[in-house]
């Protein structure tokens, strides 16, 4: 009976326990309700009161304004509200108050850009620009950033000290990195020029263009990554659209030298665009015009359109155009360095279309108007050797000029002048004796080295003129077409001697064209030897040493290649160290032709892993098309290069990635006996791969370039 009483009393218990917290959240639901209900009522009340102030202002009544401002002031809490109690304080010029207003709502609300915006642009209009760098600091890279960089760039302005100073006191952790202060001699102007090209001001500009959408502070920023080389970056601050010529240009230059060509050439066409509404007397505005058009056909011809590029060249070489006059004149420098360029690439491409006649006349003026440009002197040489070299006239052709008549491709065929090659031999020795008598520029890289030879010529002289010595050579031997290949041989090593740098080192062309006619010539060993000893001398050894070491130390040569050297060294300390120099494992030490070279000994040797490394290398690195065109061979570098991974892979009997690199070898070839060949070698690896019916169709393309294939023949005769 008692234990049935207890358990009722227990259960009366949890009820009422229940009940209690029953009725409690009743009561806080009613009075969060009630409360909530009050401060929409007080919201409400503070909107009307809000537009009684407004009223009052704009009736003059500031004093019955003020005082409804500081009486609704405590009972402002959202922000909204108290962003209208601050405009309504900057209205009636109550700036202290309006102040007050800020700082408690920033305390209320931290994150509130809006209101740092706001305390940011107040503090500005008030002078205190110290203060409004540190309280805008959070609106970088926000809707507000302009803020901030007008903050930091006024304080800079002010500013009296270097950049580093300045911002470590923008951010006290960097004090600690503050590079050391260096005497200076510059002036006032050239120290401040310098110090807002600090690149810490990169992400500063940024931010004023971020709101302003003034370009020129997105080309501040890309001026200081430019400077930095960072031409990709630099490229990526283009908005797109550029308002102005300078704007447009200045977008065009950075994006070509970022290799962002189609971006460029956007950019470069807005800027011609721009330039017709303009006339081009000013010489500033023909000099940037002689820019422009040089850099459209680049940028036209790197992406492929041939024709567009040969039309701006063509506008400016025009006789009659405004840059020939300024050029005759001598009014605008930057001709100097750009008319070679356009004469020599209207050249190559009246030879790449077959018209000799341009091709004479652009090579005529250009080593007339710059004697002393190599490459021009070297197309003028190449000009001479295929005029010469013209095939006679035969069968009914000979017979018409017997009786005194000519047909129209006769006619076309005599207008087209014939270079003696003696003519550009003389051309080339003056050439090269002015540059012998102009001397060395000062610092040059030879000057440590420049004994005089027994014929006073000093390492200066041979490395300068080099390119100049090879092109004699070949005009020499051109003209000489039937000496014996041994006594063209011997030449080489006279050649190689008038030359030597040092032990076993020569001027690069002096070495490219020696090795090269070793090969043609049936001395392949001796080529071999020499340039191996060429690319040790060059790239195989370290400028000091760390003297005799133990064991099997490693030594690093001046390319970065690695070699062990042996614990029995005896070479003092700081002493060059003579390292073995590998071409496959480092080939970004070498130049194009080395790479070539090197890539075809391994092929002799059966290096195959090795070749295909460089060749690799240098298709990765060489195929894009290049602003100029040139006669220093890398197109056919790069075409052998694409043929010879073919070959590689047909050996490894890999039949689909020699197809690819055939056919990109013979998109790039013109010469029909070549064309036939590679078309003959893409025919065989279609077969291998059973696809017949190609097969047949690429051996009669072959045959149809050339045909006396007899190797194309016979595998088509196989086919059918």
């Amino acid at each position: 009976m008692s234990g049935n009483t207890t358990n009722s009393k227990k259960h009366s218990i949890i009820i009422a326990v229940l009940l209690c917290i029953l009725l409690l959240i009743i009561a806080a639901g009613v009075l969060l309700a009630l409360r909530l209900r009050s401060s929409h009522y007080e919201g409400s009340a503070i909107t009307t009161e809000l537009s009684l102030i407004d009223t009052a202002i704009r009736q003059g009544d500031t004093k019955q304004a003020l005082a409804s401002l500081k009486r609704i002031e405590s009972r402002a809490h959202s922000a909204a509200e108290r962003m209208g109690l601050y405009k309504r304080y900057m209205a009636l010029s109550e700036y202290d108050r309006a102040e007050k207003c800020l700082t408690k709502a920033l305390r209320s609300f931290p994150d509130n850009t809006d209101f740092t915006a706001l305390y940011g642009n107040f503090l500005l209009r008030r002078g205190r620009v110290k203060e409004a760098c540190k309280k805008t600091a959070k609106l970088s890279g926000t809707a507000y950033a302009s803020i901030y960089a007008e903050a930091v760039l006024r304080s800079a302005l002010d500013s009296d000290c270097d950049a580093d100073r300045f911002f470590s006191r923008q951010n006290p952790v960097l004090q600690f990195f503050r590079r050391k202060a260096k005497p200076s001699e510059k002036n006032a102007a050239d120290l401040k020029r310098d110090f807002f090209l600090d690149e810490r001001f990169i992400p500063v500009y940024k931010d004023a263009y971020s709101s302003s959408r003034q370009q020129i502070w997105q080309i501040n920023a890309a001026t200081i990554l430019m400077a930095k080389g960072s031409y990709q970056d630099a490229s990526y601050l283009y908005p797109g659209e550029a308002v102005g010529y300078r704007d447009a240009l200045f977008w065009g230059l950075v994006s070509y030298d970022a290799g962002r060509y189609a971006e460029s050439l956007e950019a470069l066409l807005k800027a011609e665009e721009l330039s017709r509404r303009g006339s081009l007397d000013e010489k500033n505005e023909l000099a940037q015009a002689i820019e422009l058009k040089a850099l459209l056909s680049d940028d036209y011809y790197i992406l492929g359109d041939d024709a567009s590029a040969q039309a701006m060249r063509k506008e400016v070489l025009d006789i009659s155009s405004p840059y020939m006059d300024a050029f005759m004149e001598e009014k605008i420098p930057s001709l100097q360095r750009i008319l070679p360029l356009l004469y020599m690439n209207t050249a190559l491409y009246a030879r790449e279309s077959g018209d000799e006649k341009e091709r004479y006349d652009k090579l005529f003026q250009l080593v007339n108007y710059f004697p002393e440009y190599e490459p021009g002197l070297a197309a003028y040489g190449e000009y001479a050797i295929d005029s010469v070299n013209r095939p006679p006239e035969v069968g009914i052709e000979a017979q018409l000029r017997k009786a005194g008549l000519r047909t129209l491709a006769m006619e076309a065929r005599d207008a087209v002048p014939v270079v003696p090659i003696s003519s550009v031999i003389a051309m080339v020795d003056e050439a090269i004796r002015q540059l012998e008598a102009d001397g060395a520029p000062a610092g040059s890289p030879a000057d440590a080295a420049d004994a005089a030879d027994a014929k006073g010529r000093t390492n200066t002289d041979k490395s300068r003129t080099a390119s100049l010595v090879v092109l004699r050579e070949k005009l020499r031997a051109a003209e000489a077409d039937n000496t014996e290949r041994a006594e063209k041989a011997s030449k080489v090593w006279k050649l190689l001697e008038a030359n030597e740098l040092s032990s076993s080192l020569y001027p690069p062309e002096i070495m490219r064209y020696a090795v090269l006619n070793l090969i043609e010539n049936g001395g392949e060993n001796d080529a071999e030897r020499v340039f191996n000893a060429y690319l040790q001398a060059a790239y195989g050894v370290q400028e000091a040493g760390t003297g005799g070491g133990k064991g099997n130390e490693k030594a690093q040569g001046a390319s970065g290649a690695t070699a062990k050297r042996s614990s029995k060294s005896t070479s003092p300390k700081n002493a060059p160290i003579r390292v073995h120099f590998e071409p496959s494992e480092m080939p970004e030490k070498l130049a194009l032709w080395e790479g070539e070279v090197a890539a075809y000994f391994y092929v002799q040797e059966g290096a195959y892993a090795q070749a295909m490394a460089l060749y690799d290398y240098i298709l990765s690195n060489y195929s894009r098309r290049t602003p100029v065109f040139n006669t220093s061979g890398q197109n056919e570098a790069v075409t052998s290069s694409f043929l010879n991974m073919g070959n590689l892979y047909s050996g490894y009997n890999r039949s689909a990635q020699a197809l690819d690199y055939l056919r990109k070898a013979d998109s790039r070839v013109s010469d029909s006996k070549l064309k036939a060949e590679i078309r003959y070698r893409i025919g065989m690896e279609e077969a291998r791969l059973g696809r017949t019916k190609d097969a047949l169709i690429t051996l009669k393309h072959a045959l149809e370039l050339d045909p006396g294939h007899s190797r194309a023949r016979l595998l088509l005769k196989q086919l059918q």
